[in-house]
């Protein structure tokens, strides 16, 4: 299972003593340069600032102890429908309001927990969403736990979501909804972080045998290998790039608009932004960007008469992973930066209001989405990169001032032209501004 982990029981999660049997060097650590270090994960720092902090402190240690008892007492009795949802809960608004305020042991343990029991073959359907819900708001804080910390298994996992949504090996199982759905494969992306090392090669063999480009099964293969394989493992880095080349061979020989493109195009994202800087996109760029491109399905016109194009993509344009995979592939690259104009310049007549037509709300989300996956990048480059153990942007392929005047002064004259539409409009604006103030704003104001 999870890390192989020892059973639960009820004192090793009501392991917090309290606060009258702790003296002051329990309850703070100092490090060697003198700093004071909490014994607590992340709690919130605003709790501090309450005129009755100093009773809030107990009240909160005694409602953790209470919640954690009554939980690993719903899981031992097998009480799941009933204590250890409402526990669940419970615990989740602890979280809300005072912030992670509980100990690294006992984060790891309520995490190996809710893992034990989201891959329990008999977890009623009507908890699974508390558990992932709760699992993601665990794991969310990837500062807080190293893979030194917590060792988290992927077949159990595979077995789980393959239970509720595929069917593969449970044919008489429950289905998902597609809520559920997602909330699961978003839970797997969260504990890929600390899939360990060997995991690769298992998830590459399992899955491997389905990509035949022939067959349907192609696409359950590339989803699968999207949410397992550990992207921000950096000692993985050189057999993932191995294996996104072996990928990238079907990619550029299969032209005819194969069923599965937007999953190869989705992993292909999901790598890129996990993986900033590694693996080397120059020689993949123009046939990536064409197939981008050939997806939109724009009409064009001729001197002798119009070409509506007969291709229709397969899926719903994925409007968020060409995103992510264009910033992902920025990063003090003259040609990516190059060909990302060159494609921003052939779509500038189709949003001009005066051309609207089926192809507008997509131009328009994709417009938004590089906006605000660019805003994202930056601010984890210069303002969340110290705080990352894992998978880390080289210094050479981060974003310079440059790449952001140009993509600034790219992204702006388009969204002028899209300004009646307040909602993408502004949305886009709203990121833009927040990059160069200086270009923006008063580009606006003269429009």
């Amino acid at each position: 299972m999870v890390g192989s982990p020892e059973p639960m029981d009820v004192d090793d999660l009501d392991s917090s003593p309290s606060i009258e049997t702790m003296d002051e060097n329990a309850r703070i650590e100092v490090d060697e340069v003198g700093n004071f270090k909490s014994k607590y994960q992340k709690q919130n720092v605003f709790i501090h600032l309450l005129p009755y902090a100093s009773e809030l402190e107990k009240e909160t240690e005694d409602l953790l102890d209470k919640t954690l008892l009554n939980l690993s007492k719903a899981v031992l009795a097998r009480d799941l429908l009933s204590g250890f949802s409402l526990y669940t809960k419970s615990l989740g608004s602890y979280i809300d309001m005072y912030g992670r305020k509980f100990s690294k042991e006992q984060h790891v343990k309520l995490i190996k927990l809710m893992l034990e029991v989201l891959t329990l073959e008999t977890l009623p359907l009507a908890i699974v969403t508390d558990v992932t819900e709760l699992l993601q708001t665990l794991l969310k804080k990837q500062n807080l736990l190293t893979r030194e910390d917590l060792i988290i298994e992927w077949r159990p996992l595979y077995l789980t979501l393959d239970r509720w949504v595929y069917h593969r090996k449970y044919s008489l199982s429950c289905t998902a909804n597609s809520k559920l759905e997602a909330a699961l494969k978003d839970t797997i992306r969260l504990c890929s972080l600390y899939f360990p090392k060997e995991s690769l090669q298992e998830i590459i063999a399992e899955f491997s045998p389905m990509l035949c480009p022939a067959a349907i099964k192609m696409n359950f293969g590339l989803e699968m290998l999207r949410h397992f394989l550990p992207f921000q493992n950096s000692a993985c880095e050189k057999e993932i790039c191995e294996f996104i080349e072996f990928l990238l061979s079907f990619h550029d020989c299969w032209n005819n608009h194969p069923v599965w493109e937007w999953s190869m195009m989705n992993l292909l994202s999901s790598a890129a932004w996990n993986m900033p800087g590694k693996f080397n996109w120059d020689p993949y760029l123009s046939s990536v960007y064409a197939r981008l491109m050939r997806n939109l399905d724009l009409p064009v016109y001729f001197k002798s008469g119009k070409s509506n194009g007969t291709l229709v993509s397969c899926k719903t344009y994925e409007c968020g992973s060409t995103a992510r995979w264009i910033v992902s592939t920025l990063g003090n690259n003259p040609a990516a930066l190059n060909y990302l104009r060159t494609f921003i310049k052939s779509l500038e007549t189709y949003y001009n209001p005066a051309n609207a037509g089926r192809w507008t709300n997509t131009l328009a989300n994709l417009l938004r989405e590089l906006a605000e996956n660019f805003t994202r990048r930056v601010k984890r480059e210069k303002y969340l990169e110290n705080d990352r153990w894992w998978m880390e942007t080289p210094e050479d392929k981060k974003l310079t001032e440059e790449d952001i005047d140009v993509f600034v002064e790219i992204c702006t004259n388009l969204a002028l032209d899209f300004y009646l539409d307040l909602v993408f409009g502004g949305y886009v604006l709203k990121s833009l501004a927040v990059l160069r103030p200086q270009v923006v704003i008063p580009a606006v104001m003269e429009k």
